[in-house]
């Protein structure tokens, strides 16, 4: 009978000890896993794009601060200090100062603050366009700082492995205009204006000596 069976072809199974393994809950271990992945890349869109629109924020207090800085007054110090109560108007009195306090973000003048372009003083470290054209680096600069990106992402890993704040410089550069007393000391207002009154008597009127008219006063027009 068993030598029928082999010229026959068939092979007689042998008894082995047959395990079944369990694969009871193999599933949910890759639900859990994809929940996981899509909410760590979900934090890290929302952190990005909030991050984002708070540094849009920054830039907007930054030009705000530029441009008042660049508006003429008496002379540079003066034009600083308009610049500084700016700032603080906008980072104590305003809801936007509000963002830079809870911890998220912060928001400081960098060290320089100003750059008047004065005697060639502007902020370093920036490339000249091509063909020698020359970039303008003078106004203000402030420091945009994030701790939304330390994040710690479970089996996903860190954001910041390397334990440093993510830092950016927010620029609000414009030229500025010329104050008074520049108008006066180098475009030579009062020798001008000492000039058209000499010219002729009728002038004499609107001098500004002792005993002269004293509702007329000589100013400089359109930034010199």
């Amino acid at each position: 009978m068993e030598s029928k069976l082999f010229r026959k072809g068939y092979v007689m199974p042998a008894k082995k000890n047959i395990i079944k393994l369990n694969q009871n809950g193999f599933l949910t271990i890759d639900f859990s896993f994809a929940i996981l992945f899509s909410v760590g890349i979900s934090v890290i869109f929302f952190v990005l794009a909030f991050t984002l629109s708070t540094a849009e924020i920054a830039q907007y207090i930054a030009f705000s601060i530029g441009r008042t800085y660049s508006a003429g007054h008496v002379n540079r110090e003066s034009q600083k200090e308009l610049a500084n109560l700016k700032w603080n108007q906008l980072m104590n009195q305003s809801r936007m100062g509000k963002l830079f306090k809870q911890g998220w973000f912060e928001l400081s003048k960098d060290n320089p603050f100003i750059r008047s372009g004065h005697q060639g003083e502007i902020f370093t470290g920036y490339t000249s366009q091509p063909e020698g054209l020359r970039l303008i680096t003078t106004g203000v600069r402030l420091v945009f700082k994030t701790n939304l990106f330390d994040l710690k992402l479970g089996n996903l890993g860190s954001t910041n492995p390397t334990g440093e704040t993510f830092t950016a410089k927010v620029t609000g550069f414009m030229m500025r205009n010329p104050n008074q007393e520049e108008c006066q000391n180098f475009m030579e207002v009062q020798k001008r204006h000492r000039a058209i009154i000499e010219l002729d008597k009728r002038y004499q009127n609107y001098d500004r000596s002792p005993g002269s008219n004293e509702k007329y006063a000589p100013m400089e027009d359109n930034g010199c």
